[in-house]
């Protein structure tokens, strides 16, 4: 769903001025930002095999040809009203954090502009029920980070923030049960818009609370002590490492175990 809202703005983005209202040629967009969409798709499910689904095997190829759709028509909407600007797409950032030594850095979806100010905007999929999904909007970090690291890019601080937030674009799919008398489009696919806003005082606690965070953590490479947290030891794919007997056993099984490769959470190709 995500690959198919990013290249939908993409293909969008090459047309002539003169075909950005038409018809046909936004179906073309659609085309081809749903093409692609099937083509991750079945690359991750390994050509749609449902063994690799595992409780989301109600997500099939069916179901995502439903959100592209339901996709296509929210996004042609928002292009014949115009009241939305995207200013740029899948937004790379790399970010100093207050004066501290520390930056922070990663991808927004989108940068846009609406109702005079800069907005950044986030697609989510969920099955959480859409009535109570403004919960998990604020206190949010990675909402906040992107809102901090948008206002920076385009030239604000905190006695004129320049971004008002993110705009988030929630798509719900759900499974439907078996006993039951709602009908199938009950339980998606719906798309519904939230607004996740931050202040000036947000802005400044998130800053203060990652400050203090980064500082910690450059105190555990200091004194190479990293405390565990051990609420999710049960599911964690490190557990062998954290039961091994002595240091050097660990370091070996992190080695034969586990990939080692630097991640560049700016690229747009992954």
């Amino acid at each position: 769903y995500h690959k198919c809202r990013e290249d939908l703005e993409i293909e969008w983005q090459k047309l002539d001025d003169t075909l950005k209202k038409d018809n046909d040629a936004l179906q073309a967009c659609n085309i081809t930002a749903t093409t692609k969409a099937l083509e991750v798709f079945g690359k991750l499910t390994k050509g749609y095999d449902p063994k690799f689904m595992g409780k989301w095997v109600y997500l099939d190829k069916v179901r995502l040809l439903q959100s592209c759709s339901a996709a296509y028509a929210w996004w042609h909407k928002e292009k014949m009203v115009g009241s939305i600007v995207v200013l740029a797409v899948e937004q790379a950032f790399n970010v100093r954090i207050g004066q501290s030594e520390f930056f922070i850095s990663g991808r927004a979806d989108q940068v846009v502009k609406w109702n005079g100010r800069i907005w950044g905007r986030d697609w989510k999929t969920t099955s959480e029920d859409l009535q109570w999904y403004d919960r998990g909007l604020n206190p949010n970090h990675q909402f906040t980070t992107y809102s901090y690291a948008i206002n920076q890019l385009n030239g604000g601080d905190f006695s004129f923030p320049k971004c008002g937030g993110i705009m988030v674009e929630a798509l719900y799919n759900a499974p439907r049960p078996e006993k039951t008398s709602k009908p199938a489009s009950a339980f998606g696919p719906t798309i519904r818009n939230f607004t996740a806003s931050r202040t000036v005082f947000d802005l400044r606690d998130w800053e203060q609370d990652v400050i203090f965070t980064l500082n910690t953590i450059k105190q555990a490479r200091e004194q190479d002590r990293y405390p565990k947290n051990e609420t999710q030891c049960k599911m964690c794919k490190y557990r062998s490492v954290c039961t091994s007997t002595s240091e050097l056993t660990q370091q070996e099984k992190l080695r034969l175990e586990f990939s080692h490769r630097i991640w560049d959470n700016t690229k747009t190709e992954d």
